[in-house]
């Protein structure tokens, strides 16, 4: 009869072995699917984050796109980059805002400093107090 304990026990000590390596590869597995899911889930929440911000991008298109047609962008692209003008509206051009080329530019002398620091003060005496003094 001891033999026939020795092979229960050593039975059982299988039965033991086997449960505990299927428990050790079931947490093995459930720990791989826990990591998984984690990165998932961050991945899932990058990609909201970066979804909203697309959204937010495409909603200040769609606000450009409507302000592009509407008649005062039309009117004011027309006045600026065609010169164009309303009808019955008179322009105002100031001689002496536009510049005009007339022939090859002279070099001009470099100034000194204390050329440039009279031109500064006679500047600023004819901006405070309106006097000329050229």
């Amino acid at each position: 009869m001891k033999w026939l304990a020795n092979i229960r026990t050593k039975q059982q000590n299988v039965i033991i072995a086997i449960v505990l390596l299927v428990i050790v590869y079931m947490a093995f597995s459930a720990i791989n699917v826990i990591a998984r899911n984690y990165e998932l889930q961050q991945r899932m929440d990058d990609l909201i984050a970066e979804n909203e911000i697309l959204e937010l991008e495409n909603e200040q298109l769609r606000f450009e796109i409507a302000y592009y047609q509407t008649d005062s962008f039309v009117e004011r692209e027309a006045r600026d980059k065609l010169e164009m003008q309303a009808p019955g509206e008179h322009t105002v051009i100031f001689p002496d805002l536009i510049p005009r080329p007339s022939g090859p530019p002279e070099p001009e002398p470099e100034p000194t400093f204390t050329q440039s620091l009279t031109d500064n003060a006679k500047e600023w005496m004819f901006f405070l107090f309106r006097i000329d003094l050229s």
